[in-house]
């Protein structure tokens, strides 16, 4: 009896192991969506064109990235954004100076852009205005 029991519980932690792998891909895969873009009622910064490479959400205002890094790294994101997607209903105003001063971007309610280069605001956001 004792044998069958250490064998039926070797299966057990076998078949753990092997059904481990794929909710932990679920769960970064879910992390991903949250973080990266798939909920609505936050704005989302890209360290890449295209919306790719680091990012990072708000659901407020920001009035300094010097203290903000891209999610799932230590690398800093002040002056460092390339793209965004606006997913909620409030205009977003990015501010080349923190505390909100110097040039300005402002994302329309439920837009994207692909690349702040064609607007002359690539790299460029330090603090984030949510009106």
């Amino acid at each position: 009896m004792r044998k069958a029991l250490v064998s039926m519980s070797a299966a057990a932690l076998l078949l753990g192991v092997l059904t481990a792998t794929p909710a932990a891909a679920a769960t970064q895969e879910a992390e991903d969506v949250y973080f990266c873009g798939g909920t609505y009622d936050r704005f989302y910064l890209y360290e890449n064109e295209s919306m790719s490479g680091g990012c990072r959400y708000f659901t407020g205002s920001d009035w300094d990235f010097a203290g903000d890094n891209w999610y799932g790294t230590t690398v800093r994101m002040n002056n460092s954004a390339s793209s965004m997607r606006n997913r909620s209903s409030s205009s977003i105003r990015l501010w080349e100076v923190l505390g909100y001063y110097g040039n300005d971007y402002t994302a329309q309610p439920n837009s994207s852009d692909s690349s702040f280069a064609n607007n002359g605001f690539n790299d460029t956001a330090s603090s984030l205005q949510w009106l």
